[in-house]
C-alpha cells in the first residue's frame, strides 16, 4: 500500500512551468505525485544499472603459465595478509586496496 508523503519544494518559475506542462488533463502525468514517482523510479533504475559491474574490455588472453602465476600470486597475497573484507562495492574495495598497497597491477 502506498505511503503518503507531503513535500514542500522550492523551485523556480521556469521549473514550475515545466512541471505544470507535464501534469493534468492531456498531459503525461495525472498530477505532481505521478511525475515525482516516475522520477524516483527512473533514478532507482539508473542507480541499479550503474551498480552492475561492466567487465567488457577487461578480458585478456592468458597463457596457462600466466594464469597459474596469477592464481599463486593471489594465494601469496592472502597468506601475507594483503586482503580486505568486501564491502559489497568492488569499486570502493579496489580503491581501498590501492590506498593500502599501491597499484595492484604491478
Amino acid at each position: 500500500m502506498p505511503t503518503t508523503l507531503k513535500l514542500e519544494l522550492e523551485i523556480t518559475e521556469q521549473e514550475l512551468a515545466y512541471l505544470n506542462s507535464k501534469i493534468g488533463e492531456h498531459s503525461p502525468y495525472a498530477d505532481a505525485s505521478a511525475f515525482v514517482r516516475e522520477l524516483i523510479q527512473a533514478k532507482q533504475q539508473e542507480e541499479a544499472e550503474t551498480a552492475e559491474l561492466d567487465f567488457s574490455g577487461m578480458a585478456q588472453e592468458m597463457t596457462d603459465e600466466e594464469l597459474k602465476e596469477s592464481i599463486l600470486a593471489g594465494f601469496r597475497d592472502y597468506y601475507e595478509g594483503r586482503y580486505i573484507e568486501s564491502s559489497g562495492d568492488i569499486k570502493k574495495d579496489m580503491e581501498r586496496a590501492r590506498q593500502l598497497w599501491g597499484d595492484l597491477r604491478d
